[in-house]
């Protein structure tokens, strides 16, 4: 069995585009496999742009995208550090050390 009960695109058709697909699993452990798995995806050829993330709340996606805006503000600010975000907190460090998490946010 493939564990997928349904899957569907999501947003409008347009011409020439792509849309998202959202898909709906049979149980919790084939998600939890999944979501391990995805970052394996981006080392296939032809899948470099293939994302799969986790179903988030409306207030779960404005947080993240609070949190991206703010990494890319340290990027610019701040070249000279590796930012990322980790465990839903802005990281950064020296480059070539280890990260001290920053309290931005």
């Amino acid at each position: 069995s493939s564990g997928i009960n349904a899957e569907y695109g999501v947003g409008t058709k347009r011409d020439n585009a792509i849309r998202p697909v959202k898909i709906t699993l049979k149980s919790i452990d084939h998600v939890n496999q999944i979501l391990r798995n995805a970052k394996i995806l981006h080392t296939k050829t032809g899948y470099s742009g293939i994302y799969i993330c986790p179903d988030r709340t409306a207030e779960q996606r404005k947080a993240d995208k609070r949190l991206w805006e703010q990494l890319k503000t340290k990027r610019k600010t701040e070249p000279e550090k590796d930012h990322r975000i980790q465990n839903g907190r802005l990281v950064s460090s020296e480059k070539d050390s280890k990260p001290a998490v920053s309290n931005v946010g």
